[in-house]
């Protein structure tokens, strides 16, 4: 999980999300220390709001006194609703100063600005209260059911609610109000009882494609979203980070269902809840992250194919794929796998190589054994020569000694530091 990530941030040793730490607390600046606690976490009152025609723009203030829950509160913040089409409906909260992270567009291209207003046609329906600030978002045809997204306090169950997994402080839910901090952020919204909910990926769930939400003897989820290099761990967060859900609930009255999809574009590590507490009439769904902004994107289906064909139109496609990409692939650990495969007359069209490409797993070099420097080098022409292909991993991660005595966060004051140094 993101704890040992989080301690880091918040210079602690450890980490309770949500649940107060007994832990010494160090300072970060020598000036805000981190509560660890949401409880007391006051909201977001909305102030001066102006309308146009494809939607609206608002600012919102602290609504009491900071928290500093495991970073430092944000005092102002603005928020953007733009009904981006017929079936897209963009709310964007955002630090007013623009300090945080967003991811750039050179990475993810935001969809083009609406020409034709879609506010009063929309599918979708942005809906606010102002103190606490809270939103809604409900389906024009249906405004009387449950909201698709819905973060009013009082849509939740009472407070706090201890941890549904006994042994981990940070599954206890102690309030859902409106967090964003530099470095957490936190939101969440109830959902109708035992809803149908597939996504947040990557991830090999135990409960299949169905998240498990919490009910029919369930446990719920803690999906973090950390991309990491991990083989096929069963409930842990694999090689890509996906923070859309789709959806899908039957209404009982009409004999109907329908779908719907929720992005939450951000880059920033996270852990993304799934529970129904006991003895609530509402599942939910809560995220807590640690930097970034709230850049929520809604799709309204109502089919599965149409959410999906909504979250790519937004997101972009998939490239096509070259004709050798359909062709067979081999992942070897020598050089020597290529001439064997061509003596026993089995065609290859790409050839591999993973983490064993490197000495010692060092980025930049080759293993002097298995992949001497210009053998692998006379190996590619081979393959180029003969029309085949060749695809090394390129690894990001560089290996570095952590020692349990560093001092790590936004800034570190040395007069605070006590210093140990060794005789001589």
């Amino acid at each position: 999980m993101l704890s040992a990530i989080f301690a880091w941030l918040s210079l602690t040793t450890t980490l309770a999300w949500g649940h107060t730490s007994s832990l010494l607390q160090r300072q970060s600046t020598g000036t805000i220390s981190h509560s660890m606690n949401v409880t007391n976490c006051p909201g977001y009152t909305l102030g001066s709001l102006a309308e146009n025609e494809y939607g609206l723009t608002a600012q919102l203030s602290l609504a009491g006194t900071p928290c500093n829950a495991f970073g430092t509160d944000i005092m102002d913040l603005t928020i953007e609703v733009t009904y981006q089409s017929q079936t897209t409906l963009h709310v964007k909260i955002y630090d007013t100063a623009n300090q945080q992270f967003t991811i750039p567009e050179s990475v993810i291209e935001s969809p083009p600005a609406p020409t034709e207003s879609f506010t009063g046609s929309s599918d979708l329906v942005f809906n606010y209260d102002p103190s606490p600030f809270a939103f809604w978002i409900t389906r024009r045809s249906d405004p009387e059911a449950m909201p698709i997204f819905d973060t009013r306090i009082t849509s939740f169950p009472s407070t706090p609610i201890p941890p549904f997994n006994t042994s981990d402080p940070r599954t206890a839910f102690d309030g859902f109000p409106l967090v964003f901090e530099d470095q957490y952020l936190q939101v969440a919204s109830a959902l109708p009882y035992g809803t149908n909910i597939y996504g947040l990926g990557e991830v090999i769930a135990s409960s299949g494609f169905r998240r498990d939400i919490g009910t029919d003897g369930g446990v719920g989820t803690i999906q973090t979203l950390w991309a990491r290099d991990v083989g096929d761990p069963i409930d842990q967060n694999m090689y890509g980070s996906h923070p859309i859900y789709l959806e899908h609930r039957f209404n009982e009255t009409t004999n109907t269902s329908s779908s719907s999809g929720v992005l939450l574009l951000s880059s920033a590590g996270s852990d993304i809840f799934l529970q129904t507490p006991a003895n609530s009439k509402v599942s939910l769904i809560e995220y807590r992250m640690i930097g970034g902004i709230l850049d929520f994107y809604f799709f309204s289906g109502p089919t599965d194919m149409e959410v999906i064909a909504q979250y790519g139109a937004m997101i972009g496609f998939p490239m096509w794929q070259p004709a050798w990409g359909f062709g067979f692939h081999l992942c070897s650990e020598d050089i020597a796998n290529v001439a064997a495969m061509r003596a026993a007359n089995i065609p290859l069209e790409v050839q591999w190589n993973d983490i064993d490409l490197y000495h010692a797993f060092r980025g930049f070099t080759t293993d002097p054994v298995r992949f001497p420097g210009e053998e692998l080098q006379q190996f590619i022409e081979q393959l180029t020569a003969n029309h085949q292909h060749y695809i090394p991993i390129v690894d990001a991660g560089i290996g570095a000694t952590v020692n349990t005595t560093d001092v790590l966060g936004q800034s570190i004051d040395l007069r605070e530091v006590e210093m140990v140094r060794e005789p001589g």
